[in-house]
């Protein structure tokens, strides 16, 4: 069917769609989602999101998980990678940590650095 003007529907009850086959939805212009509750997204098989140019932000008013069950990569393809946090940061690594610098490692603290070592062997080599 083909509607040229205005659609306006309300559902005084639940809606549930099943699609056999594929379902795709096109906008023109801007699209907006609100649930006055929670959302959930599930994908049996990938989930991918796209922004052909421009932002994509995940915020959240509380907590933000990200957790995958395999290996997770996170990689920028130009102008570098900035964390920020106004609080405190902590890093649990449950096995080895490998870090390779190409450039300058600087480290600025304005307290103390402490390493510690579950053996007795540090090495610092220039």
């Amino acid at each position: 069917g083909r509607i040229s003007g205005f659609v306006d529907v309300t559902i005084g009850g639940n809606e549930i769609r099943a699609v056999n086959g594929f379902s795709e939805l096109d906008v023109q212009n801007y699209y907006e989602l609100v649930a006055h509750s929670d959302i959930w997204l599930t994908a049996f098989d990938n989930l991918e999101t796209l922004t052909v140019s421009g932002i994509t932000s995940f915020m959240s008013g509380d907590k933000l998980n990200m957790k995958s069950a395999k290996a997770m990569d996170i990689k920028t393809e130009a102008d570098g990678l900035t964390i920020y946090s106004e609080g405190l940061v902590t890093e649990t690594f449950r096995a080895s940590q490998i870090t390779n610098i190409t450039g300058t490692l600087d480290i600025t603290t304005t307290g103390d650095i402490t390493i510690d070592s579950g053996s007795a062997n540090i090495e610092l080599n220039p």
